[in-house]
């Protein structure tokens, strides 16, 4: 009589514990962080980043990802090659015409502000 009121009563503590989670795991689940989080300003100087690219004229588009920017130049020699650590980007990627940074959150705000200078 014993041993069948503990399996019992250990069937019944085991199942509220289970119903009791899942209620918890359900409220976790239904709240979702839907929106990016990137910076919206940034400390690089653009308009010096802009020379350092090799001017206005050098540039042909910029994009960006959630922590890099690219950069399409027309001549890549005008490049300065000390950009990375002049304004303390993580890394830099230089294939041909296209120079990739990687500057972390800020990288939209950068773009940005580099599209809306040049025009584009």
């Amino acid at each position: 009589m014993k041993k069948t009121k503990y399996i019992l009563l250990s069937i019944l503590t085991l199942g509220i514990f289970n119903v009791v989670t899942k209620k918890k795991a359900r409220k976790l689940a239904i709240n979702v962080n839907d929106k990016l989080v990137v910076s919206k300003t940034t400390n690089v100087n653009i308009n010096q980043l802009i020379e350092d690219l090799g001017g206005k004229c050098n540039i042909i588009k910029v994009n960006s990802t959630i922590s890099t920017f690219k950069v399409t130049v027309v001549d890549p020699d005008k490049v300065i090659n000390e950009i990375k650590n002049k304004y303390g980007f993580k890394g830099m990627i230089k294939s041909k015409k296209v120079f990739t940074f990687l500057s972390g959150d800020d990288s939209y705000a950068i773009a940005t502000a580099i599209n809306s200078f040049i025009g584009k």
